[in-house]
């Protein structure tokens, strides 16, 4: 059975708002009349590339439809993914302030208690995780914090066990 989900995403050049959508092998702008996909350039696949990106020129702008076998439809504009940042705001978007705290936090833990290759792996996927929860715009600030709090304390109570279980694995050949 074919796909019949409609995508849609609000687009903005020059201050002129235009409405994409895509919907069975067709692209639609404003609901005017439908562009078919294989009358757009195209690049890659999806058995060698795992996605296939489609030009779709608006307004005198390149948009690139992408659709992936493994991280779904998007369309991209200048670099950024609509579906993520749908008016370009919060590609630009600090950090808060508050998030050094956890990065002070995660060095002294990595040189402190595990140090090495799986302590700089583990901590550094938990300060990329942290500043992707700090970034978000779909929480408030209380969550946030809440969030990184437990995501470090889980991350220290992993370093902890791996620490013990590798200690354990050294004294049994000593």
């Amino acid at each position: 059975m074919a796909d019949t989900k409609k995508y849609g995403w609000n687009v903005q050049i020059d201050g002129v708002q235009y409405l994409v959508e895509y919907m069975k092998g067709s692209i639609f702008i404003n609901g005017g009349e439908a562009f078919k996909l294989r009358s757009l350039e195209r690049t890659g696949t999806l058995r060698k590339d795992k996605q296939l990106s489609y030009t779709v020129p608006l307004a005198g702008k390149e948009l690139n439809l992408v659709i992936s076998a493994v991280s779904g439809i998007s369309l991209i504009m200048d670099g950024m993914d609509l579906g993520t940042y749908p008016d370009g705001a919060g590609a630009n978007q600090k950090a808060p302030a508050w998030i050094v705290v956890f990065y002070v936090l995660y060095f002294i833990e990595y040189w402190g208690i595990m140090g090495g290759a799986i302590g700089g792996l583990l901590l550094g996927t938990a300060a990329v995780v942290t500043f992707m929860v700090a970034k978000s715009e779909k929480l408030s600030t209380g969550v946030k914090l809440v969030i990184c709090i437990a995501l470090y304390v889980v991350a220290t109570a992993l370093e902890l066990v791996i620490r013990s279980a590798l200690a354990g694995v050294s004294d049994r050949y000593r």
